[in-house]
């Protein structure tokens, strides 16, 4: 039987060590999905770490146990915002792609990719890469399901636009 978020958040509280690593597992995929949309690959696992163990530290001043997830992307997008203007600007995406890349279909779909806003990364990543239902995601996101499925559908529509200016600029 899986317990849920808030069950885990109380016993960590008390103690359990193991519970805030179940936290950490059932999370973790979309926290790196959500990271890799910002950052290079190699500094996600430093980043990841980081961002639970402030989670760890923060747990006693969640008012509601039950929204761990939703909260723990709060501090994700604090975080991001922190580390985008104190990393160096290697670590940062995007990177420009070498000349002879523009035209391929993977480097444009990329660049679109980045060209959204950092929410917008975050929502395709947590969706696409680390393939969460869309009831957790529009409870990390703090939105109904209906509600989280008409961001998304705008969401789609700004890659598709982003994509298509791309197509069209690399004619």
């Amino acid at each position: 039987m899986s317990l849920n978020d808030g069950t885990l958040v109380e016993r960590s509280l008390a103690g359990d060590r193991n519970a805030f690593s179940a936290l950490v597992a059932r999370h973790l995929p979309w926290v790196c999905a959500v990271l890799a949309a910002h950052i290079e690959a190699e500094y996600i696992e430093d980043l990841a770490s980081t961002v639970f163990q402030r989670a760890w530290r923060s747990l006693g001043s969640l008012r509601d146990r039950d929204r761990f997830a939703a909260n723990l992307f709060e501090l994700l997008q604090r975080e991001l915002a922190a580390m985008r203007a104190a990393l160096p600007q290697s670590w940062r995406i995007p990177q420009p792609p070498h000349a002879d890349e523009w035209m391929e279909p993977e480097t444009q779909m990329q660049m679109a990719f980045l060209s959204l806003g950092s929410e917008d990364r975050a929502l395709l990543a947590m969706i696409q890469e680390a393939r969460i239902g869309y009831d957790s995601a529009s409870s990390i996101f703090g939105l109904s399901r209906s509600q989280f499925e008409r961001r998304l559908l705008s969401t789609r529509k700004r890659f598709f636009h982003a994509l298509q200016q791309r197509k069209e600029g690399a004619r």
